[in-house]
């Protein structure tokens, strides 16, 4: 097996953090995951002018690199607040931040979480038994995301709810390319929360759906 496959057949949901309305997956448990899968694998924090960031006119940036078995990956991410949005004289503690945030999605171009920042619910593993509650009672099923809903306002959950139900009923006629493009107009957040509405049938369905059209952008 890959290393790309064996992270990314990783369950991550356990060790994600909230912050603000944003969640993150913990930096130490990704380094920790990514050593046991790769002993050899390092990183770096690449400097601009001796720095470990980037000062631009939109605002500042870190990147970090990851070799794990030879490839080597770098991501660039924005120096942002728990809000998302881009401090304009960050601290050191922040840039510090940034680079912690910014390490594990260059983790993840290697496999760890990766379905995280797709908007998925789970890696390819075979998923735990649970009770389903319908959409329909505007309760969310039991699933390793609950939770995921906590930060919606009663708007925006009312909203996620139509849009699953759009999901669920477009999967029960066999129109996947209806309940595909509804999902392409959420956001990843609202795609975590809308995933958590969607019964276990359903979500299989549309995911084996969503693989069979992986597959052909692939070949």
């Amino acid at each position: 097996m890959s290393i790309f496959k064996q992270l990314s057949e990783i369950n991550v949901n356990e060790h994600v953090e909230q912050k603000g309305r944003f969640k993150y997956l913990s930096w130490t448990w990704a380094v920790s995951e990514l050593r046991k899968a790769s002993p050899t694998a390092t990183w770096e924090v690449i400097k601009f002018n001796g720095l470990p960031y980037c000062e631009t006119k939109t605002g500042y940036f870190v990147e970090v690199a990851v070799t794990v078995d030879g490839i080597t990956l770098s991501q660039i991410h924005p120096v942002l607040d728990n809000n998302n949005k881009t401090i304009p004289v960050p601290s050191a503690f922040q840039i510090n931040t940034s680079i912690q945030r910014c390490l594990v999605k260059a983790i993840a171009l290697h496999g760890l979480g990766l379905y995280i920042y797709a908007g998925e619910d789970l890696p390819d593993v075979e998923p735990e038994k649970t009770n389903v509650l319908s959409v329909t009672n505007g309760q969310a099923p039991k699933t390793p995301l609950a939770g995921a809903t906590d930060n919606f306002s009663a708007e925006e959950l009312e909203f996620l709810r139509s849009q699953a139900n759009e999901i669920i009923a477009a999967v029960a006629d066999n129109d996947f390319s209806t309940a595909h493009d509804v999902w392409n107009k959420l956001d990843n957040e609202e795609k975590t929360g809308a995933w958590t509405m969607i019964d276990s049938k359903t979500r299989s369905s549309f995911k084996k759906y969503q693989d069979s059209l992986k597959q052909k952008e692939a070949a």
